[in-house]
């Protein structure tokens, strides 16, 4: 009877305490850490989608841009078709607009120039596609032309999406940060010159997109 007493001390130390120990944490646990973990989680992927729509969104102006007819086919026969293409083409600059327009604040914090860049070249495609549907298609070819410098501006969004889901070559995916940053940026930035939207940059872009 006398080691009673050491025996309950015992086997509270071995048993009791530390199941008290792991319901506190686990009470802890999901009472503060969980909800932020969960909420930290639906943040990161809904980010990603984000992103991912953005390409996506790219994609489609990309295909709409170049799938318009020439001003060579520009005849009587083809204008009803190629105002129903420049409202889908506007349309899709649109929702292009919005998409970035629902980047993640930390994410629009740390590349707000380029995006500033994406939405200034994407008003003007939309304002080069209003202007060709009032024209009747006269200003096609400036459309067309322009289009082309989409590349300049959706590929820096594409390299960020991940190293893995990357279309572009594996150093420039690795290194991109310290050696094509500013390739891409220049590249962006001697496309808005070209259209009279800048100034033309004073360095010579090195990437090859």
């Amino acid at each position: 009877m006398e080691k009673l007493p050491e025996l309950i001390g015992q086997a509270w130390t071995s048993v009791g305490l530390p199941i008290i120990v792991a319901l506190l944490t686990t009470i802890v646990v999901e009472a503060f850490a969980k909800p932020r973990l969960e909420a930290r989680k639906a943040r990161l992927i809904r980010d990603r989608q984000q992103l991912d729509e953005l390409i996506y969104a790219f994609q489609k102006v990309s295909l709409l841009g170049s799938s318009l007819l020439s001003q060579p086919q520009m005849t009587s026969r083809f204008k009803d078709i190629v105002s129903s293409q420049l409202d889908d083409f506007v349309a899709s600059i649109d929702a292009l607009l919005s998409c970035l327009s629902r980047l993640s604040p930390k994410y629009v914090g740390k590349h707000k120039t380029h995006i500033g860049r994406t939405a200034s070249f994407m008003g003007y495609l939309k304002g080069l596609a209003v202007s060709a549907r009032q024209s009747e298609g006269s200003e096609l070819e400036g459309l067309r032309s322009a289009v082309g410098y989409l590349e300049r501006f959706d590929v820096y969004f594409l390299v960020h999406l991940d190293f893995k889901d990357s279309q572009e070559k594996l150093i420039k995916r690795l290194f991109w940060k310290n050696f094509s940053a500013k390739d891409y940026e220049v590249d962006a930035e001697m496309a808005l010159a070209k259209c009279g939207l800048r100034p033309k940059p004073s360095a010579t872009p090195t990437s090859n997109i």
